[in-house]
Parts: C-alpha cells; structure tokens; sequence
C-alpha cells in the first residue's frame, strides 16, 4: 500500500509529506490560528493566519486543496 503511494504523485502520503515540508519554512503553518471555512458541496477552505493578523485578508503565503479520492 504506502509503496503504490510512493509511485502516486497526489497521494494522501506525498500530500502529507508537502505539508511535513512546508511546516518548516513557514511560522504560521505552526503556530498560526485558524478559521474553517463552511462546507460547500462537500469541500470546505482552511484557513490558516498568523496570530497578530487574527484575519484572513492580506498575504496569502501558501495555497493548497486536498481532494477526497
């Protein structure tokens, strides 16, 4: 199973791995808060913002969408 995944360029393994990565370039990854966004069609947004910004407007650094196979 987690060898098929290897091969699998957007498997839940290699997703899992990307953000693994990403959370060690950027700080708000780790400690920022977060606001769920509501569920739309079955797929809802994360949001993720530094603490002191406490909102969702302004620089976005990172951007990604998991998509239930």
């Amino acid at each position: 199973m987690i060898q098929k995944q290897y091969g699998t360029s957007r498997s839940h393994l290699k997703t899992f791995q990307r953000l693994a990565r990403m959370r060690k370039n950027d700080e708000t990854l780790n400690t920022g808060l977060i606001t769920i966004g509501q569920l739309i069609d079955s797929g809802f947004t994360i949001v993720r913002h530094p603490d002191e910004q406490n909102s969702t407007t302004g620089k976005v650094s990172t951007l990604f969408s998991l998509h239930q196979l």
